[in-house]
């Protein structure tokens, strides 16, 4: 591959990263947004952005607290078989 071809594909990469990472923002911002007490274990949803379909993963678990609890949320490209998350993160909900 060429200096040219890697940087191309460098800035590709760099551009899924971080549109993946928005997305997981988002998705905890809105969850604690609509302050719904999220059920205990995973779902999965559909993003459409900058053209693309990303999966969204929610895997929601107890905490030591009985009002809280852990949200981690992970974003891949649709379709992908296999993929490692390009971005992860984890929020905590508490009960109000």
């Amino acid at each position: 591959m060429t200096v040219s071809g890697q940087s191309l594909r460098q800035s590709h990469d760099l551009e899924e990263k971080t549109l993946a990472l928005i997305i997981a923002q988002n998705t905890l911002a809105r969850l604690h947004a609509i302050h719904a007490w999220p059920p205990g274990g995973s779902d999965s949803e559909t993003v459409n952005m900058a053209g693309r379909v990303w999966k969204v993963t929610i895997h929601t678990q107890g905490t030591p607290r009985a009002d809280m609890q852990k949200i981690d949320v992970e974003v891949t490209v649709d379709g992908a078989v296999g993929s490692v998350p390009l971005a992860a993160l984890t929020g905590y909900m508490g009960k109000h």
